[in-house]
């Protein structure tokens, strides 16, 4: 007697899908990876402390920093009547101002503050201010408005800013004057002498 032996189509199914499943790599890993992209961060007050706490540092630094090396100004041609806080309106958009001084270069030496406003409207003053910038960008700025008009009550004057006090007409003015009393005082007919000696007051740069 013949014994036919079928082969099962199931089992045919079964170890083809056995050996497709062997290639395909296990799920664990993926689902696990899913799961790590799905889990949301905790965020940890400490750390962001921290950070907030160095950038803080950072900034403070980085002004520190800035305020070792200020930038100065000097404005001229100012009306008699103007005062600190009309210069430091006029030039606060060209940057941070640290300080705003009105020096006097004719007429009153102003070491114990402005003058009173009955000396001024009876004598002659000519004053000039410095202006202190937190940075070299801010003066360059300020430098800019050379040429500018600045109103003061019913006065307008035409400003002029420079990087050097020497540079304004006041203190031109002034080293003008100082000169020819040396000539005069000393008989001294050799002019580059006598502009060097005589220029030899306050370094104002």
């Amino acid at each position: 007697m013949v014994t036919y032996h079928c082969h099962s189509t199931d089992s045919d199914d079964s170890s083809a899908h056995g050996q497709d499943a062997k290639s395909i790599p296990k799920s664990k890993k993926v689902t696990s990876s899913r799961k790590n992209d799905a889990k949301p961060t905790r965020a940890n007050p400490a750390r962001a402390q921290k950070k907030k706490q160095r950038v803080t540092r950072a900034i403070k630094k980085h002004v520190k920093q800035r305020r070792r090396n200020p930038m100065h100004v000097f404005v001229g041609n100012l009306a008699k009547t103007i005062d600190e806080d009309a210069i430091e309106e006029f030039f606060s958009h060209c940057g941070e101002i640290l300080s705003v001084e009105i020096r006097c270069s004719g007429g009153l030496a102003m070491t114990t503050g402005r003058p009173d406003p009955a000396y001024i409207a009876q004598y002659y003053v000519r004053q000039y201010a410095m202006i202190t910038f937190i940075d070299v960008s801010a003066a360059n700025k300020a430098l800019n408005l050379n040429g500018s008009r600045l109103q003061v009550g019913d006065e307008f004057t035409e400003l002029v800013v420079a990087r050097c006090a020497a540079d304004l007409p006041e203190v031109t003015e002034k080293a003008q004057q100082r000169l020819e009393a040396y000539r005069a005082r000393n008989g001294l007919t050799d002019a580059r002498r006598a502009r060097q000696s005589a220029t030899r007051f306050d370094n104002y740069c």
